[in-house]
């Protein structure tokens, strides 16, 4: 929960800060001081603007101290600038202290109430697990992206990726030959202050996503997308994989701040895979934009609900980003490996990816050419089929296409709530239901599964999501009825 306290009253607000987490942020040389968490120079009218409607009580805010997990950060202003204090409440005593104590002070601007978050996909692999022997570039993802053939001009090298995550667990053996260099702590700390190198990592979200980076190409194990960059930990998130939202802020804004390195890019996402969750794509652009940071939107499943009038508001914000992508094979109906990346300004893609050798100037006549736009050089055309689908089709069978999947999402929900021995994990945002069986392990949601795909009713992955096993359609196929929904469900 994030709200604004203000004239004696509590309002949650919009968060200023609301970032994917788990996102990979280029930097180069760092400052070695944290700025302020959260950035309150807009004016007056603009916090009013972004406080919602409904109130949050006193009460509330006293639960969460019982539950142990509030945490307020004070804005004050101090020479016509704002200035933040954050303070740990363990006790209604401590708040209702902090509340007539912030009302007395005339330079006190608001109080903010500190928002908890945490994973919502799960690591694959722990912080200490040994990855099996294969082959370098087997990979089915990297031999899609040709990365065996990139690597022999790019691999990473003097590139510095900062992974804001549950930290980075340096011996891990694909990241122990010094890749991974000393960064940051909030979690250790209380106050927003830097402690520590950010090596630990007791979740293995945050080791998972750098070797996913910079996992080293010596033939064991996999190999990172940019085996020769450096990674630099930043751990906002403990071992159960939750935090603060002001630890990620304070993460950014330090890093941000140094005098001789800039943030490349904050990564939003519009519909995680695991969930469908859609972060708030309005604060995320403002947070990034306010700081002249470029703001990418990673919408490979979910950005395809645009297509859908019911959802459209919840993408609020896309439409500011200096990037998106989003993958037509996953729910536009086009074969598989079919993916587009649509910039704002097309100029910065081709003045980064165009790429110089005297066997390629010939190439280079002026023409419109879709190697200048992206990492790869050789493709195929991956993105015909999805033209000639469109072109064939028209714009209106996408949109009844996805509020189809929409419909079937929600009627599948409501069936789960009333389903005796299931548990719905939340109402779905998009076409993605997640839910639990009661009583069941790990074990039995997989044995569930494989029993599923070898009568031929359907195939149902498990997955997990905070520690807990789930099961979790993702209806994608306008052809996905209710009845198949319920021959799966009577299976349960």
């Amino acid at each position: 929960m994030s709200a604004e306290i203000k004239d004696g009253q509590v309002r949650p607000r919009r968060t200023l800060m609301s970032y994917s987490l788990a996102m990979a942020l280029l930097l180069s040389p760092l400052a070695s001081s944290p700025a302020n968490a959260i950035d309150v120079s807009a004016p007056e009218s603009d916090w009013q603007e972004s406080v919602r409607a409904e109130a949050t009580s006193y009460q509330e805010l006293a639960t969460e101290i019982a539950d142990g997990a509030l945490r307020l950060i004070v804005v004050t202003e101090e020479n016509n600038q704002p200035e933040t204090s954050v303070l740990n409440l363990k006790s209604k005593a401590a708040l209702d202290y902090t509340l007539r104590a912030t009302s007395s002070d005339p330079d006190f601007i608001a109080v903010l109430v500190d928002e908890k978050i945490s994973l919502i996909d799960e690591p694959t692999i722990g912080a200490a697990a040994i990855p099996a022997p294969t082959t370098s570039y087997t990979q089915w993802n990297y031999t899609a992206m040709r990365l065996a053939e990139i690597h022999t001009s790019f691999t990473g090298t003097n590139v510095k990726v900062a992974v804001i995550d549950s930290g980075v667990d340096r011996e891990n053996p694909e990241l122990n030959g010094g890749q991974v260099l000393d960064g940051c702590d909030w979690v250790t700390s209380p106050t927003n202050v830097c402690r520590g190198t950010g090596v630990l990592d007791e979740n293995g979200h945050g080791t998972h996503v750098a070797g996913i980076i910079a996992a080293k190409n010596d033939g064991f194990g996999v190999t990172g997308v940019a085996p020769g960059a450096t990674i630099l930990p930043l751990r906002v998130l403990g071992a159960d994989g939750s935090g603060w939202l002001s630890d990620i802020a304070a993460a950014i804004d330090a890093y941000h701040a140094a005098s001789d390195g800039q943030i490349c890019a904050v990564v939003a996402t519009a519909g995680t895979t695991n969930l469908g969750v859609i972060d708030d794509l309005v604060g995320a652009a403002k947070a990034a934009h306010d700081r002249n940071i470029w703001f990418h939107v990673d919408g490979a499943y979910g950005l395809a609900g645009l297509c859908a009038p019911s959802v459209r508001a919840a993408f609020d914000g896309v439409e500011l980003c200096d990037s998106f992508i989003v993958d037509p094979h996953k729910w536009l109906f086009a074969p598989y490996d079919a993916c587009a990346l649509v910039y704002r300004n097309p100029d910065i893609a081709r003045a980064t990816h165009t790429q110089h050798a005297s066997y390629l100037e010939s190439l280079h006549d002026g023409a419109w050419n879709p190697s200048d736009y992206a990492i790869q050089l050789t493709r195929r055309t991956r993105g015909l089929p999805f033209w000639f689908s469109l072109a064939a089709a028209g714009t209106d069978a996408y949109r009844d296409a996805v509020e189809e999947s929409l419909t079937v999402a929600q009627n599948a929900a409501e069936l789960i709530s009333a389903h005796p021995r299931l548990e719905l994990l939340r109402q779905p945002d998009l076409s993605i239901v997640a839910f639990t069986r009661t009583g069941w392990s790990k074990d039995d949601y997989q044995k569930w599964s494989d029993q599923l795909l070898e009568d031929q009713i359907g195939f149902v992955t498990p997955s997990s999501h905070q520690g807990q096993a789930i099961l979790r359609f993702a209806i994608v196929n306008p052809w996905t009825t209710m009845a198949d929904i319920e021959v799966i469900l009577a299976t349960l």
